[in-house]
């Protein structure tokens, strides 16, 4: 595998892939991140929406055709300082996650702004996650601004009942549990939307299901649930 991120001390997480994303209403966002002709595109959604993963995906895509793919995520790597982003316009892509966490900040826009010329000019691919719109989202440099504004702009459409419900059951398989469709319908009208929130619920009821040796049936989960609720409430 080509993938590359040296020297910044993370690694791509090889299980965020297009194959385990579940695409809902994002089929056309989906066929852009899949097109390696798309040179600019930016995702927009909340936290936990599936942006990293969308991004990651991307990377393990090029890795897989032999190609150079650095996956920069700026919420760990802000305290590297800007630097970070000099000496990588080689790579065929370049995914940067989070700009929200250097909006405002003169050093990281000016740094961005050139990596973007440099991938222009090498033909590489930018792809660029935020929070908000790019305008929306504080950047006080305006050749940045126009520089995320090359391109197709996402926002990420979330994902309805049914399809959150299929994502339950696939993380649940992955620790080894069954959630029967009983389960996924008493839980689709308590639990949190976002993806890291959803794993963090699996984790708890496989642990609780192991120390308890109890099957995960809807009375098992409304008593997981509450005891939860009421950790939380205590003071």
């Amino acid at each position: 595998m080509k993938y590359v991120q040296n020297p910044l001390p993370f690694h791509l997480e090889e299980a965020l892939t297009f194959a385990n994303f579940e695409v809902g209403r994002n089929g056309e966002l989906i066929s852009q991140l899949k097109d390696p002709t798309v040179s600019f595109l930016f995702l927009q959604g909340e936290g936990g929406c599936g942006k990293s993963h969308l991004l990651q995906a991307v990377c393990s895509a090029a890795s897989a055709r032999g190609e150079i793919a650095r996956f920069l995520p700026l919420q760990q790597l802000f305290a590297l300082g800007a630097s970070v982003l000099e000496g990588i316009e080689g790579s065929a892509v370049v995914a940067i996650d989070d700009l929200q966490q250097i909006a405002g900040v003169a050093a990281w826009e000016e740094a961005l702004f050139h990596l973007y010329n440099r991938m222009r000019e090498g033909g590489g691919r930018v792809l660029v996650s935020g929070d908000a719109l790019p305008a929306a989202l504080g950047i006080t440099t305006p050749d940045l601004l126009s520089r995320l504004q090359w391109g197709t702009i996402y926002t990420i459409a979330p994902l309805g009942d049914e399809a959150r419900g299929r994502v339950m059951q696939r993380l649940a398989k992955v620790q080894g549990l069954q959630l029967s469709d009983a389960v996924v319908r008493y839980l689709l009208l308590r639990v949190p939307r976002t993806m890291p929130q959803l794993l963090e619920l699996i984790q708890g009821l496989d642990y609780a299901s192991m120390a308890t040796k109890r099957r995960l049936t809807v009375p098992f989960v409304r008593d997981y649930l509450a005891q939860r609720e009421s950790e939380a409430s205590a003071p």
